[in-house]
């Protein structure tokens, strides 16, 4: 087979994904058309000195680097009715897995960000659908798009390919008259026929395709899990999360509960019982040495013994705590905590990425915000639906980094609140940052920030933000103090 024969063979299985992408992420049939035309043009001219394993990585590396594919046109239609509430750049990262099929790893190799960014994107994209039952009907949607491509659309790819490959045919091999010769070349032919069918069939999971046809891809590879023991529960990444599912719900709508929260009166009561809320454990000295654990906490954590000393201590004491609520339960409960981490290990990586972002800031609460919170949680559900439904929708309008920093909780979020729309439009990374640096202050130093925040105007206040990031932690407080008018 040649290197055009095997261009098309491997173009016929992908050309419907990647025509699907483009014309759903842009909306807009010319632009779809010019960058599948340009794509398809870019990967022929690279092809012959990719190896052919490299050949699907590469494909999708050259159309999500197309600079066109993020313009915000405004989506219309049928597909696009919940798609137009995400952001161009979260759309193409929310369709991916489900017209591509690429994991995280190759999501994030293909797009060129990190696995923080991608989860990031996700988080964003998820949250502005807000339907998990239109996301199904979009999947579905999608893949009969790809597996029965219209006569409007096969005619179109074709036409665009036919363009894009427009070249003079590579001249033919001279005959010989070596027979010998020439058996040996047609096994060679059939080997590398046999090769990249392979090497796409093994790339995705499935049996080569037939040319001119296409078939789903997986959303996710579900590798086999070893059998979990008790020791292997404990020491799970995740334990904390799956071990409190009411936490974790609560921490999916954590924005949005600091916000109802912080007006409506929940901290005082919050302050009563703040006490009863959260784990005692042992004082960080005793932790340090691993032998003066209990006996069963040891037997549990018996596989972190030979690097128990050089953990941090906030490591240790999650450790401690994890094996003490498994001792604690019930047989019954740990078969159920068992199941439900048989289940999230079998999700997609970025989809539990996009399910430990919220819970990750849940933890860095006080007990004071969790009760507010929980206490939030129960007022918002004797709410009548219209009442929630008004309620979102005001929450839903503020800005995003007004509805980020309530991801700080009811207490910071209330004391925050009024300097939101001067760091409005921050990149996902300088946001991060900066929340990361806002809780790191203390009471009287956010308040300081406050008050130089709140006399000036928003560039004044980015530069702001930049030069405080820029001291060292331990030396904020000082910097900020220095600025206060006298």
């Amino acid at each position: 087979m040649d290197n055009r024969s095997r261009l098309l063979t491997f173009l016929h299985g992908i050309e419907p994904r990647a025509w699907v992408l483009l014309n759903v992420q842009c909306n807009d049939p010319g632009r779809a058309s010019a960058l599948f035309r340009e794509t398809l043009a870019l990967f022929a001219s690279e092809a012959a000195t990719e190896p052919l394993a490299r050949w699907p990585m590469r494909f999708w590396t050259i159309l999500l680097s197309r600079p066109g594919l993020t313009v915000d046109v405004g989506l219309v239609g049928e597909t696009a009715s919940g798609l137009a509430r995400i952001p161009p750049g979260p759309r193409v990262v929310f369709l991916l897995p489900m017209v591509a099929g690429l994991d995280e790893a190759h999501a994030t190799e293909a797009l060129g960000v990190t696995p923080r960014l991608l989860a990031q994107a996700l988080v964003r994209a998820r949250t502005a659908w807000a339907d998990p039952e239109a996301h199904d009907a979009l999947r579905e949607l999608l893949q009969a798009r790809i597996r029965e491509p219209t006569a409007g659309d096969r005619k179109a790819i074709q036409a665009l390919r036919d363009e894009a490959l427009a070249q003079p045919a590579a001249p033919s091999a001279p005959a010989t008259s070596k027979p010998r010769r020439w058996a040996w070349a047609a096994v060679l032919g059939l080997l590398v026929l046999v090769l990249a069918w392979l090497v796409i069939a093994v790339w995705t999971g499935r049996q080569p395709l037939v040319p001119g046809h296409s078939e789903v891809l997986p959303l996710e590879v579900t590798p086999a899990l070893a059998p979990l023991d008790a020791a292997g529960i404990v020491t799970h990444p995740d334990y904390a999360q799956l071990a409190a599912p009411g936490d974790a719900r609560l921490a999916e709508d954590l924005a949005l509960l600091s916000w109802f929260a912080a007006g409506n009166g929940a901290s005082a009561e919050a302050s009563a019982g703040a006490a009863t809320v959260g784990a005692t454990s042992l004082p960080t000295s005793d932790l340090a040495d691993f032998d003066s654990l209990p006996e069963a906490e040891r037997e549990l954590l018996e596989s972190a013994r030979s690097t128990w000393a050089n953990l941090d201590s906030t490591t240790r004491e999650h450790l401690s705590e994890q094996a003490k609520d498994w001792l604690g339960k019930t047989s019954a409960e740990r078969d159920s905590l068992r199941q439900g981490i048989v289940a999230w290990d079998r999700l997609a990586p970025a989809e539990r990425e996009r399910q430990r972002a919220p819970f990750e800031a849940w933890q860095l609460l006080s007990n004071d915000d969790r009760m507010q919170l929980h206490l939030a949680a129960r007022r918002w559900a004797t709410l009548p639906a219209a009442e929630q439904a008004a309620a979102r929708g005001q929450f839903t309008a503020l800005s995003d980094d007004a509805r980020h920093l309530w991801l700080l909780g009811p207490s910071l979020g209330r004391e925050l609140a009024p300097i939101a729309a001067h760091y409005a439009f921050l990149p996902e990374d300088d946001r991060n940052s900066f929340l990361t640096m806002l809780r790191g202050l203390d009471q009287n130093s956010r308040s300081d920030f406050i008050t130089l925040s709140a006399h000036l105007e928003p560039g004044e206040s980015d530069r702001l933000r930049r030069d405080l990031q820029a001291q060292a932690p331990s030396l904020r407080g000082a910097w900020l103090r220095a600025r206060l008018p006298q």
